[in-house]
């Protein structure tokens, strides 16, 4: 049967010798209560934490009541979990029994429903009663205890005190009403210290993500152009000084993705334990883990507890050791913008409930800082991988243009020049044999020279055609492309067709460029495709034209060679419909033949503004 002694509020019936109106013990009791209050008020410093505040409280209140024993356990904000939060003149077995049971916070209902009451609840014998974990209460050797509700100024509760006495075999009771009168009154003090306490605490730890959240920002930003593994060396120190555990950052690899659901992708892992020195980086196949399972679905995970992964490991098994053998709560949280999934940054601490719900929200808030960092890398490696492709097409357009000119020069130095005056040279004779009367003989020469005249001037006209053929201005992109098909399969043997759904004409620009990228890609199937046929199609397409270009060759891997800067060919085609506002398509895989479409503007935004 469990002895329970009365409430507080019923202290003039425990207290033998006190009577109703025996006003000057009350006032001498009262006067001793202040001075220890006042004593643990002056013993606290300014901004002292909750645990600060239990521990003083505790060990000056022990030492008034005379206790052997004695504990705090402090409430979780919004949870029902406790933890210890200060003990006095405890032995180190009894310290390692409640490290032992409390490896984390743990749930304690029947505590919850102890401190329903604002009143010390005295137990002559903890073992008997239902309040405690009988585990804890035998490892603890506990006797005669006081229970002490601390209870907030909303009627919430926030921990509670337990002052233990050894209990003798004969003779009064340690747990006297003078005892039981000095807990209640330095419980209704504590409520205040402890709640001012508790307010401080979670100002300073707002204030310090805050802090953490700006530096990460600052470091991840300093590091939006760097790898990956350098974009963790920052964001790590900074994660581990808010939780504890095992901190990963998980990239999925591009290109490697086989179909919908990222089957057969795998993941470069960068990790740092805050228990153990140095890191770890692995590139792991993604499975059937709770980390590959959060990168696969794109959703946030928690596990709380141990037994909460029901059999799924918490890692891949290249990262098992790391993880430290033992998870008794991990977080996941994917790294995710705009409909597009970059990684995971997943938490593993070998404690059960290692997370409140601060530090997810943190942590969900590093991680969309994480992915936008990530997505701002991967678009300056974009830019800066055009900047070197337009470099290199620059240059390949500045060679060109000078073996054009240079072309032109030495065919009309070789061949232009040459002729002419040979010509003129021949011009002389023919005047002599017309002085002479030798007609016949001066109509030869001349017709001769004639002939010699007219295939130099052919030749000029090619010359002047190659670099751009006049029949563009004056009959349209149609005719230059039916043409420049029909010359195609003459010079290399390959069928080439055309067909056109487009009437009209272009802006001028549009149908030069047009004609210019065909003339690149025909050049790519004529030394790269071993091709037998190739189809050229024009047709309108809206406010745009498309010109596409097919050819039953061996392909390529298009997305491998323009992801290598190869192809400049390719780049040229994509930089040079872009320039005009269109775009370049291309479909081609080993095997499979090459299809390339480019839709370019009917008219060039000026002329379609105006």
């Amino acid at each position: 049967m469990t002895a329970v002694y009365p409430a507080a509020n019923s202290v003039p019936e425990l207290w033998p010798g006190a009577n109703a109106g025996d006003d000057l013990a009350l006032l001498r009791a009262e006067n001793a209560d202040l001075r220890t209050l006042l004593t643990i008020q002056g013993d606290l410093s300014h901004g002292a934490t909750p645990k600060e505040v239990l521990q003083e409280v505790v060990g000056h209140v022990h030492a008034a009541l005379g206790a052997n024993r004695s504990y705090a356990l402090l409430r979780e904000p919004l949870g029902e979990r406790f933890e210890p939060a200060a003990t006095v003149d405890l032995s180190d077995a009894a310290v390692t029994a409640l490290r032992r049971f409390f490896p984390d916070p743990q749930p304690l209902p029947v505590i919850d429903r102890a401190l329903l009451t604002d009143d010390p609840r005295p137990l002559i014998d903890p073992r008997a009663a239902d309040l405690l974990p009988a585990a804890l209460v035998g490892d603890l050797a506990m006797g005669a205890l006081l229970l002490v509700p601390i209870r907030g100024r909303a009627g919430d509760a926030i921990g509670i005190l337990l002052f233990d006495f050894d209990r003798p075999a004969d003779g009064p009771s340690p747990l006297t009403a003078e005892r039981i009168r000095l807990a209640g009154a330095v419980a209704g003090q504590l409520t205040l210290l402890l709640e001012n306490a508790i307010l401080y605490e979670q100002l300073r730890r707002r204030t310090l993500r805050l802090e953490a959240l700006n530096e990460i920002g600052l470091a991840l930003a300093a590091a939006a152009s760097s790898e990956s593994g350098a974009l963790f060396a920052r964001l790590q120190p900074r994660v581990a000084d808010v939780v504890r555990g095992a901190c990963l950052l998980a990239i999925l690899d591009e290109g490697k993705t086989e179909g919908k659901g990222q089957r057969g992708a795998t993941l470069t892992a960068w990790g740092a334990r805050d228990d153990a020195p140095g890191s770890v980086h692995a590139a792991v196949p993604l499975g059937s883990d709770a980390l590959s399972a959060a990168t696969r679905g794109a959703q946030r995970a928690h596990f709380d507890t141990a037994a909460a992964f029901d059999g799924v490991a918490p890692l891949p098994v290249a990262l098992a050791e790391f993880g430290g053998g033992r998870a008794g709560s991990a977080l996941y949280l994917p790294l995710r913008l705009r409909r597009r999934t970059f990684g995971v940054l997943a938490v593993v601490s070998a404690h059960e409930h290692a997370f409140s719900n601060e530090q997810i929200e943190f942590l969900t808030t590093v991680a969309a800082q994480t992915a936008v960092t990530i997505e701002h890398g991967r678009l300056y490696g974009v830019l800066r991988a055009k900047g070197e492709v337009r470099r290199r097409l620059l240059d390949q357009a500045l060679q060109a243009q000078e073996a054009e000119r240079k072309a032109l020069v030495d065919g009309v130095l070789d061949g232009a020049l040459q002729e002419l005056a040979s010509s003129s040279y021949r011009l002389d004779p023919c005047i002599r044999l017309s002085e002479l009367g030798r007609h016949e003989r001066c109509r030869d020469e001349l017709g001769q020279t004639r002939r010699q005249l007219a295939e130099r001037i052919e030749d000029l006209r090619t010359m002047i055609g190659s670099l751009r053929p006049s029949s563009l201005d004056l009959l349209g992109l149609q005719s230059v492309l039916r043409d420049e098909l029909t010359a195609f399969q003459q010079q290399t043997g390959i069928r080439a067709t055309f067909q056109s759904r487009f009437k009209g004409r272009l802006a001028g620009p549009v149908e030069t460029r047009a004609y210019r990228l065909t003339q690149e890609l025909l050049a790519n199937v004529r030394h790269h495709s071993r091709a037998k046929l190739v189809s050229v199609e024009l047709r309108g397409l809206g406010d745009d034209v498309l010109l596409s270009v097919t050819d039953d060759g061996v392909g390529f891997d298009a997305e491998a060679i323009l992801r290598r800067e190869e192809g400049m060919g390719l780049h040229a085609v994509r930089e040079g419909a872009e320039s005009l506002g269109g775009a370049a398509h291309i479909q081609s895989r080993p095997g499979t033949g090459t299809r390339i479409e480019i839709v370019l503007p009917r008219l060039l935004r000026e002329q379609a503004q105006s």
